[in-house]
């Protein structure tokens, strides 16, 4: 399977800028573009690859990552399917227990078990099979379009590990990069995968990380530390880090972590440096049997189309 990059689109644009994003992604050479479902900015996911769909050809389109909790399951595979039916096979739906946009709207993300019904209602729905909602009897899609989207689930905890690879058409990881903490991630994978009966060879699996690249290296390093370090708070990483061996600083202001400390951190659980550095990088993941890298681009509008320009310069020439 070829080597695919994706990369993070500006959620907090206007719509015609995030089309015009997803445009020139698509004629850089990237693989997928997936924006965040976030709704405070004003801007709906859903929109915006309807539009993007309408005037791209190749390029993969999905929310990154919606939830079932703003989202109903019903109202999530119908968008999912009227957006295949835009870009039939570009088009997948990435969900996830819910960040951002649940806390919002003063809700509480999904539990595992939540998540799993409302992934396996989703993906009976796009069949065209009936499910029940409550009292309301049989409900269905009367027009499922094929091929059907893939339901991928995002996972960075041990149980959402497992549970990606057993009710998942894909996981969505975000666990670090090092081989060891990869390692340690596909025995997760494969737990989950004996539930369903199948093999996580049959896994698609897209590693989501953050990617920093500046012509100073330090620099980028310096960019990626405050969202890897509230990430870490919220307990992710935990399987990398047991891999590695490393106790999890989330209890730790910054101004008590070294700069050698956060510098180890950002090399393991992220992408940051020179335009040599990251082409290095992805060509070392490949090497180790990655095949899909999804990078989530940092700070506004204007950096985020810094990050996607210099890596269709210099990362994606030498990755195809």
């Amino acid at each position: 399977m070829p080597f695919e990059i994706h990369i993070g689109g500006p959620a907090s644009a206007p719509l015609a800028r995030q089309v015009a994003f997803i445009r020139r992604a698509e004629d850089l050479g990237f693989d997928g573009v997936g924006i965040a479902d976030d709704v405070g900015h004003g801007h709906d996911v859903y929109v915006a690859l309807a539009l993007a769909a309408a005037q791209t050809s190749t390029i993969q389109l999905y929310p990154a990552i919606t939830n079932p909790v703003t989202r109903h399951p019903f109202v999530l595979a119908s968008l999912a399917n009227s957006l295949a039916e835009l870009a039939p096979g570009r088009v997948k739906l990435a969900i996830g227990p819910g960040d951002t946009g649940v806390a919002q709207a003063g809700l509480k993300p999904a539990t595992i078990n939540e998540l799993r019904e409302a992934v396996q209602t989703i993906r009976r729905l796009l069949r065209g099979d009936a499910v029940h909602f409550g009292a309301g009897g049989e409900s269905r899609l009367r027009e499922p379009i094929t091929p059907t989207p893939p339901v991928v689930v995002a996972a960075s905890g041990p149980r959402a590990l497992e549970l990606a690879a057993e009710v998942g058409d894909e996981a969505l990881l975000t666990v670090g990069l090092d081989p060891r903490i990869i390692q340690a991630v596909e025995l997760h994978l494969a737990k989950g995968a004996e539930k369903a009966g199948r093999s996580i060879g049959d896994l698609p699996v897209t590693y989501y990380t953050i990617v920093s690249i500046d012509p100073d290296g330090e620099l980028a390093r310096e960019r990626v530390y405050p969202t890897l370090l509230k990430w870490l708070r919220k307990g992710m990483f935990r399987v990398g880090l047991g891999a590695l061996g490393i106790q999890s600083p989330t209890l730790s202001p910054p101004s008590e972590l070294s700069q050698d400390t956060l510098a180890e951190l950002c090399g393991l659980l992220s992408i940051a440096g020179t335009p040599g550095e990251v082409r290095e990088r992805f060509t070392r993941l490949a090497s180790d049997g990655v095949q899909r890298v999804f990078c989530m681009a940092l700070g506004d509008e204007a950096s985020h189309e810094h990050t996607m320009e210099l890596l269709g310069e210099h990362v994606i020439p030498g990755a195809k």
